[in-house]
């Protein structure tokens, strides 16, 4: 693989143009706070899905825990879980009208900013947990397997294994910075104003006049720059920071053995299943089975095992045209985006203008928040 320089004088454009576009976005305050509430929920998202991802990831890619593919395989199916659903299950055990909510009568747990920031980091475990563990994969178990020599495991995996994975750790957060930034629908459930749902919400109902200025899509032009300017910088050093030019291997990756510390390491990922997977479940299944009576002395609230079991055994029989489109359009959506993936990685792996091209493509195409891709891709239709 050959050794990519990252050449500060060479990418010193990027820099300049982030900062004149920053200031023409920063003048107006609106544009301030909306960037800044954008920031703020994905650095909390960080605090919360880097951890427990990569957490996850060393220990069902990398060690002989037991049960870890089953583990993984719980905590995979969470990808396929669309966002407003992990809203909808935590909603439904710690919002407003949440069963837990009621029932300890203390008041809402889960409500505003970080009740976004919470969702959105659980939401983003798995998708963490992949990617840095497929970087986990790759590293060369002969670099580890000669460290050892010289250094217990513990500092093997510190001082090697995930200096050598710093690469998928930067992507996860790029991936998750994204996803996080050009979604809406966790914070316009819980009244997070951010750039995405504002540039949603002003397209719907059209451009305003605010303070002398024009308001929506159009205004907020310098901010989107500034956005795909920052990806584009992030590509530019994850590629810098992953083109090693080591060889690459073809044994499999060396596992640690966890020895006397199996019990306490099943007991994590047990407890991080239970948070990522089993609390979201068990919220859901509640809030189907509550029944509502109405009785002389008012409305009575009860849970019922029938109706629950009803309504989520019934449900993939009552959505099936709905699940099947779903799975039509994803095959669809995932088939176009191999092929044309493929031929950008194709074009990029060769210097000159193309490699540019393909970068911009990808920097401006992750920068637009999901409303923008979609009213697009309407006007386009």
């Amino acid at each position: 693989m050959t050794r990519f320089s990252l050449g500060a004088g060479r990418w010193a454009w990027l820099l300049a143009a982030a900062i004149v576009l920053a200031a023409l976005a920063a003048a107006d305050g609106r544009i301030r706070s909306l960037v800044g509430n954008t920031a703020l929920l994905v650095l909390g998202t960080w605090l919360v899905s880097l951890p427990l991802g990569t957490l996850a990831a060393i220990l069902f890619a990398r060690t002989d825990l037991g049960a870890r593919r089953a583990a993984a395989a719980l905590l995979g199916a969470i990808l396929f879980v669309p966002l407003y659903l992990h809203a909808a299950a935590w909603e439904a055990g710690f919002g407003l009208q949440g069963w837990a909510t009621l029932a300890l009568g203390r008041g809402v747990w889960l409500e505003g900013f970080w009740a976004a920031v919470w969702i959105h980091g659980i939401a983003s475990v798995p998708w963490v947990a992949l990617i840095v563990g497929t970087g986990l994969r790759l590293v060369e178990p002969e670099l580890e397997e000669q460290a050892l020599l010289d250094g217990s495991p513990g500092a093997v995996l510190v001082r090697v294994t995930l200096p050598a994975s710093r690469g998928a750790v930067g992507a996860a957060a790029l991936w998750v910075a994204v996803t996080t930034a050009s979604e809406i629908a966790v914070t316009d459930l819980f009244g997070v104003r951010t750039f995405a749902e504002e540039i949603y919400t002003q397209t719907a109902i059209g451009p305003q006049e605010v303070r002398g200025a024009l308001v929506g899509p159009p205004g907020f032009l310098p901010t989107l720059c500034v956005t795909a300017l920052a990806v584009l910088g992030g590509l530019v050093v994850l590629l810098a920071i992953t083109s090693a030019g080591r060889p690459p291997t073809l044994r499999g990756p060396f596992l640690y053995r966890l020895g006397r510390w199996s019990p306490i390491a099943t007991a994590i990922v047990a407890l991080g299943i239970l948070l990522v997977v089993g609390i979201p479940a068990i919220n859901l299944v509640s809030k189907a089975g509550i029944v509502v009576s109405q009785t002389a002395a008012g409305r009575v609230r009860a849970w019922s095992l029938e109706k629950s079991l009803r309504l989520v055994g019934g449900a993939p029989w009552r959505y099936r045209e709905e699940f099947g489109w779903t799975i039509l359009i994803g095959a669809l959506a995932a088939t176009v985006a191999v092929f044309a993936g493929t031929i950008l990685a194709w074009i990029a792996r060769f210097e000159g203008i193309g490699r540019k091209l393909v970068w911009t493509l990808v920097a401006a195409g992750l920068a637009a928040p999901g409303p923008v891709i979609g009213l697009v891709v309407i006007w386009l239709l």
